[in-house]
């Protein structure tokens, strides 16, 4: 679906007296429904591997980072992450080790001896950004589109509250909205964990 047909099919569920007033606002609500998505819905069909080859102690992730799922090297091991403030005070009183990082404006912040002479190998897991669909008019990148539409679709309408005011096909909408994330957040648990070992727990003394 591309952006031109999903505005048309949302004027689908908008067919009362007053509704061209969400028509002339669509490109905004949605835009606004984006940044909730961008927040709440985490699922594997977002995450994404990036190698990185650092050459400094600060250096950029790749541009449709969102949120950091977990960081690796080599030479390193498995990282951990500080948020900024708690990195900023292991750095200043040295209590930093090599695997602490932290990320602060899509900036990858590390610590040691790093240089384009010295660099460090990472693997990056992260959840990327929500490529916004009228950025993507065929709909090609958007995966929310692609593989939850209804998530998507109800996330949409039910931003057109500050529009429609006290209208009772808010709520139904909503409540739509409510139950397509639910299910797909429930898929996804399901899809994270298939294939993890079956942990049995014994009563005391029994092998």
């Amino acid at each position: 679906m591309t952006y031109a047909e999903f505005k048309n099919y949302l004027m689908t569920h908008l067919w009362k007296v007053g509704d061209s007033l969400v028509l002339d606002n669509l490109p905004t609500i949605i835009t606004t429904a984006e940044a909730e998505l961008n927040r709440v819905i985490k699922v594997e069909d977002r995450v994404t591997v990036a190698d990185i080859v650092a050459e400094a102690t600060s250096w950029p992730m790749p541009a449709d980072y969102r949120s950091m799922r977990s960081l690796s090297s080599p030479l390193r091991g498995e990282m951990v992450y500080n948020i900024p403030a708690d990195f900023a005070n292991k750095r200043a009183s040295n209590k930093a080790t090599g695997k602490d990082y932290t990320v602060v404006n899509n900036t990858l912040r590390l610590i040691g001896n790093i240089s384009a002479e010295s660099p460090v190998t990472l693997e990056a897991w992260y959840y990327r950004k929500l490529v916004p669909f009228a950025d993507d008019p065929e709909g090609v990148y958007n995966w929310l589109v692609q593989d939850y539409f209804d998530v998507y679709l109800y996330g949409v309408l039910k931003h057109t509250a500050p529009f429609l005011r006290e209208d009772e096909r808010l709520t139904t909408w909503a409540a739509l909205y409510n139950d397509a994330k639910a299910s797909a957040l429930e898929e996804n648990d399901d899809r994270k964990y298939a294939g993890s070992p079956l942990k049995l727990k014994f009563p005391k003394g029994v092998r």
